[in-house]
């Protein structure tokens, strides 16, 4: 057996396991990121509908801020599963 068999015989499953992880990664992010961006689009045409006063209160009491932060948690915890399934990051923190 030669090297560039040795090669090949190695290389063909390896690159065919990182393609199908990506693009399961990617279906992933793709997927929950469509879904985040309608459910801030319904958000936001649900607020439409209330008054000035309404939304000055809302506004006051940081409603908007706490749903962009959660709305980002989301789509951040996301990203990371992604890149797990990705092998770009190990589920392992080192300290």
């Amino acid at each position: 057996m030669t090297f560039s068999e040795m090669f090949m015989g190695l290389a063909t499953p390896m690159a065919k396991k990182v393609l199908t992880a990506l693009g399961f990664g990617t279906i992933t992010y793709t997927g929950a990121s469509a879904v985040l961006n309608t459910v801030a689009t319904s958000m936001k045409d649900g607020f439409a509908g209330l008054s000035g006063d309404v939304l000055a209160l809302l506004t006051m009491a940081g409603v908007f801020e706490a749903f962009a932060i959660g709305i980002g948690g989301i789509s951040g915890a996301i990203a990371m599963m992604a890149f797990k399934r990705m092998g770009l990051i190990t589920g392992t923190a080192s300290a």
